[in-house]
């Protein structure tokens, strides 16, 4: 049993547990304690807790309170539930179908699903790419669907660009370590970059599945790239390491939308990345603050990163245009006001 308390010592909350099929602690009556004069509410699981919650929340809303669900495995099903007046929107961080070549007609994502299958109940879907909102839309015309930035910077006048010929580090990637992310082509960039550039030092942060990441160190040994690519593991404070960097990379097969190269690039890091729904294209000038490559050619990766490492001038040429791109269009002023309006939210 687990029991909370407010600030003053009282119990304000009880959750009880039975063992599963497996041994492990399964919530089985949670009892919120002397709420609004009533002595105990009883609540099945914490979905059933969660969903109350938000209910509470539209009530002393008055019918203006917004919520906006950014994990739709934890989020959707509640807001369906709820029946008292609210706006109610669904982030969408994910690629939306299960088969990534076909956006437009393919299964949905199954905790998308129910949203999608409910449109009307929603007052909007909220994307970070302009590709994926029209995809969506194009499937679902009734949909009210948004774009808005996912990565937010301070503005020029209030930043600093540290030099990038002046950063002890190469290339970087971060993001998680999957098949569908395609670190082994990654490693192989690496591997062609090291045969014009013997010192390129490339460092890969991120967590996966432990024995995927076994295939990964063996390829590294495999191709004698032990001294050079570096599994870094899963780091909470990247905006600290990133003025380290030159170079960031990107292998993925798809997305919904890397955060990593929005953050790489307001640290004047270009992004050199693969064409892939969703991010790339949206985020990255071809060619003026990054570089797209297509899918699968990791020899034009490779000359590419070759280029830029032996060319200061345009290395430092597309770090200042990446700077300047996120800190002049993506401040948070300015991505604020697209949510006020975006939201019809009233100014403070």
């Amino acid at each position: 049993m687990e029991r909370y308390y407010n600030l003053a010592g009282e119990t304000v909350m009880e959750q009880y547990f039975v063992p599963d099929t497996n041994g492990n602690p399964l919530a089985s009556r949670i009892i919120l304690k002397n709420y609004d004069n009533v002595a105990e509410r009883f609540f099945q699981n914490t979905d059933a807790l969660f969903g109350f919650f938000i209910h509470e929340l539209s009530r002393l809303g008055n019918g203006e309170a917004t919520f906006v669900s950014d994990r739709p495995g934890t989020g959707v099903q509640p807001l369906l539930h709820l029946d008292a007046p609210a706006h109610k929107y669904v982030l969408v961080p994910i690629y939306h179908t299960r088969d990534i070549n076909d956006p437009l007609h393919a299964q949905l994502d199954a905790f998308l699903q129910p949203a999608f299958d409910n449109v009307a109940r929603f007052d909007g879907f909220i994307t970070s790419t302009a590709a994926q909102a029209a995809h969506i839309k194009a499937r679902f015309p009734q949909a009210n669907v948004l774009t808005m930035p996912a990565v937010t910077t301070a503005p020029t006048s209030q930043s600093e660009l540290k030099p990038i010929t002046e950063r002890p580090k190469q290339l970087l990637y971060v993001g998680r370590l999957a098949v569908d992310r395609q670190i082994d082509q990654l490693i192989r960039v690496a591997a062609l970059v090291k045969a014009k550039k013997a010192d390129v030092q490339l460092d890969i942060y991120g967590y996966g599945d432990p024995e995927y990441v076994k295939t990964l160190t063996s390829l590294i040994e495999e191709l004698k790239l032990q001294g050079n690519v570096h599994l870094m593991d899963y780091h909470a404070d990247m905006e600290a390491r990133y003025d380290d960097y030159q170079i960031l990379l990107n292998t993925a097969l798809a997305d919904g939308g890397p955060m990593a190269i929005p953050e790489a690039m307001s640290h004047g890091i270009p992004a050199v990345s693969y064409r892939f729904n969703y991010g790339p294209a949206d985020m990255i000038n071809d060619g003026v603050d990054g570089f797209l490559i297509d899918q699968g050619n990791q020899l034009a990766m490779s000359d590419r990163v070759i280029s830029l490492l032996s060319d200061a001038t345009q290395l430092t040429s597309v770090s200042e245009a990446a700077f300047k791109q996120m800190h002049e269009n993506q401040t948070h002023l300015k991505v604020w006001h697209q949510w006020q309006r975006a939201l019809n939210m009233k100014e403070a």
